[in-house]
């Protein structure tokens, strides 16, 4: 979901038609300014069916992952029917928040215009504990708050453990996080 995001062109026109992603201004009256301090940010779609509930525990500051009610596979990313059993019989359990990079990634420039202030930053596909199947893109931070440059890329590994901590960017969106945790930590 979030490395679907979607930009726009070069002349500033976004495709929020397409419902993929919209680029908001926070000095906006709807907007509420995002922590990452930049004027104007890209914002995932929460609407969609088959990520809004995604998107609606995130907004509650939970971690969900979707489960065939069929045959009890879970998976992240969503999608409309079960790979296993081909069900639509879905639900949204909550997970721990607790994982484990399992890779990481610096992006450097050319990058959208609204990253472009902090790049070059790292980024992280993480394994949550409960499965190996089941991984999640984004940025990582040292504490609530951090820019997603703040860390040295070259103290990330795999293998380091993490947990969501959710970042509220608007009244309606609410984006998970990966904080580096101690050694030894779950």
């Amino acid at each position: 979901m979030l490395s679907s995001l979607t930009a726009g062109r070069e002349d500033g026109a976004r495709i929020a038609d397409r419902g993929e992603a919209m680029l908001v201004n926070a000095a906006a009256p709807s907007g509420v300014a995002p922590p990452m301090g930049q004027a104007e940010f890209i914002l995932p779609a929460t609407d969609k069916a088959d990520t809004a509930p995604f998107w609606q525990a995130t907004r509650e500051k939970r971690l969900v992952v979707q489960r065939c009610d069929s045959c009890g596979k879970t998976r992240f990313p969503p999608r409309p029917h079960c790979g296993a059993c081909r069900s639509d019989k879905l639900s949204w359990p909550e997970v721990s928040g607790f994982a484990k990079i399992f890779s990481h990634i610096v992006v450097y420039p050319p990058v959208l215009p609204a990253f472009a202030k902090y790049a070059p930053f790292p980024a992280v596909l993480v394994e949550l504990a409960e499965g190996k199947h089941l991984r999640m893109f984004g940025n990582v931070i040292a504490k609530p708050g951090d820019t997603i440059n703040a860390i040295n890329p070259d103290s990330l590994y795999i293998g380091q453990p993490v947990r969501v901590h959710f970042e509220v960017l608007t009244d309606g969106v609410t984006l998970p996080r990966w904080l580096l945790q101690p050694e030894g930590a779950r």
